[in-house]
């Protein structure tokens, strides 16, 4: 999976506080292409969260079977701490928001 995603974050206005996520297409040489919405978007809206990428692996120990991407913690609009994590799958070989992945 060659994509970098911005998730979450603010406009910069206070308490504008964003639920989108956008990504966008890394090249061979890792220079950035467009930046694009997703379709789907963060149940809460948080600035400032942490998120990692979790490979499962199965048969294949070089290859991961999926690959999850977790959003955790993160700022309301009012400052609030917000406590609680969301989780996507990511798609293999396909462009990000070319299907819908389940929400959990």
């Amino acid at each position: 999976n060659r994509f970098v995603y911005a998730i979450g974050g603010d406009t910069g206005q206070g308490t504008d506080v964003l639920a989108s996520v956008e990504h966008c297409q890394l090249s061979r040489f890792g220079d950035l292409g467009a930046w694009r919405g997703q379709p789907n978007s963060l149940n809460v809206p948080r600035a400032g969260a942490s998120a990692v990428a979790v490979p499962v692996y199965e048969s294949s120990v070089f290859t991961p079977a999926k690959t999850y991407i977790y959003v955790f913690g993160g700022l309301s609009g009012s400052g609030e701490v917000v406590r609680s994590a969301e989780r996507a799958m990511v798609l293999p070989n396909e462009a990000p928001g070319s299907q819908q992945p389940p929400r959990q």
